[in-house]
């Protein structure tokens, strides 16, 4: 007789199956919400053969395209490595301390990269053809990542935004036309995509911009082997590209994930539907996808927040009713703001405190009035000390609204004063 205790070495495949099937079916009823992290402890033990490429897999790549895989020896034309190698040669690179010392939301990329090679889901995955490309005078910034799953599929990794601030410019470009990433993107796709396999292209916020952009614009032999595209929180597009006919063709294949204040993910144009996703943070923090809740191998869904829908309307009214060079000054006034602090990052730009706020304040000052109301928004939604910034300027705009002689006690006592030696004076005169 079989012994059930033991493991199913003694079943059929097809048993097998069966067996997973109704493991899997209990286990999600009994299942807690949790993150992407808890997604691999709870099923990182099931290969693609068991348990077939879902929504939270196409989250975890885009992870992996997030990591600095620079000395790694899996650049273009170089070695083709397992992801377990590549872990292992990652933190002999890489030290604990250096890797604590990153306080971006990319932070925790590689030990998710870690876990993922300690499972038998990701361990035998390969990676190959990484690129890195940053330009801040070209406002550039450029990766991508190659990953064949043992499921025969290739999978192209697009980054996204990371913490600097020329990143995050070039998501606010999108909105003037084609930037360099995405045609880099495209053309990495074309370069790499050769072959017979299924492509699946995926990425987080700019990232999944770039993978749309890249599946659209690629070579029609290329584009016709794409099964899946993602686009996880990532930012949409102007409306001639949502309506020309290379887009149209890739359209119902682009899978949409947003949280549910969703900022970056609700920038310009995207016709396609999104899935709500509940979140465990808060405003622009949202758009780290660690705070995404996942259940079993679904994400939790959810209804989009007032304030995402309230700002989506404000930005996408505004931008639809002026001018490219209306566009280019607002991105232009947000970018000096933040760049005033002169630091490099998001993270730096939070933690300066008082003394960027104060830097921030006074190129405020100088903001065209015409764009003032939404840099507010924007403001609000991704600084948390905004209001500090806000209210410097409302104050200095109230003051040069009231006469001169009257805008502090100091200056309304020497007015005071010089008119009553001017009295004093008229009286000696007439004497």
């Amino acid at each position: 007789s079989i012994d059930f205790t033991r493991p199913l070495r003694y079943t059929s495949l097809i048993s097998q199956r069966f067996v997973f099937f109704v493991v899997n079916l209990f286990w999600k009823a009994g299942e807690t919400m949790g993150n992407i992290m808890d997604y691999l402890k709870w099923r990182g033990d099931l290969t693609f053969s068991q348990d077939a490429f879902n929504e939270v897999d196409n989250l975890l790549l885009s992870f992996v395209a997030y990591v600095n895989l620079e000395g790694l020896s899996v650049g273009a034309g170089e070695e083709r490595v397992t992801l377990e190698e590549l872990s292992r040669r990652f933190f002999v690179l890489h030290s604990e301390e250096e890797l604590a010392a990153d306080k971006s939301f990319t932070r925790l990329a590689p030990y998710i990269v870690k876990m993922m090679a300690q499972s038998n889901r990701y361990r035998t995955s390969i990676i190959s053809n990484y690129v890195n490309m940053v330009n801040p005078q070209l406002e550039l910034q450029f990766s991508a990542v190659q990953l064949d799953l043992m499921d025969g599929s290739k999978n192209f990794c697009f980054r996204g935004t990371d913490d600097n601030i020329v990143a995050w410019k070039e998501d606010f470009n999108l909105g003037l036309g084609e930037v360099p990433a995405q045609k880099l993107a495209s053309e990495y796709l074309n370069r790499f995509g050769v072959g017979t396999s299924p492509i699946r292209v995926s990425g987080h916020s700019k990232g999944g911009n770039l993978a749309v952009y890249a599946a659209a614009a690629c070579k029609i032999e290329v584009q016709e082997r794409i099964t899946d595209v993602y686009s996880n929180d990532g930012p949409g597009f102007v409306h001639e590209f949502v309506t020309s006919d290379s887009y149209k063709k890739i359209q119902n294949r682009i899978h949409r994930y947003i949280p549910d204040s969703s900022i970056i993910g609700m920038l310009l144009e995207n016709p396609v539907e999104p899935q709500v996703i509940k979140s465990t943070a808060k405003g622009i923090l949202q758009h780290d996808a660690m705070s995404w809740q996942i259940e079993g191998p679904h994400f939790v869904s959810a209804s989009l927040s007032e304030s995402a829908i309230s700002l989506h309307e404000t930005l996408h009214n505004w931008l639809e009713n002026i001018d490219e060079n209306a566009r280019t000054q607002f991105v232009d006034d947000l970018f000096s703001i933040l760049e005033s602090t002169g630091v490099d990052t998001l993270t730096q730009v939070q933690e300066g405190g008082l003394k960027n706020a104060a830097a921030m304040l006074r190129e405020l000052h100088q903001i065209v009035p015409g764009t003032w109301s939404e840099l507010e928004n924007l403001l609000k939604a991704v600084l948390p000390f905004s209001g500090f910034l806000i209210m410097g300027r409302q104050k200095t705009v109230d003051r040069q609204n009231i006469p001169r002689a009257v805008t502090s006690h100091r200056a309304a006592h020497i007015s005071n004063k010089n008119h009553n030696e001017n009295n004093v004076k008229q009286e000696e005169k007439r004497k």
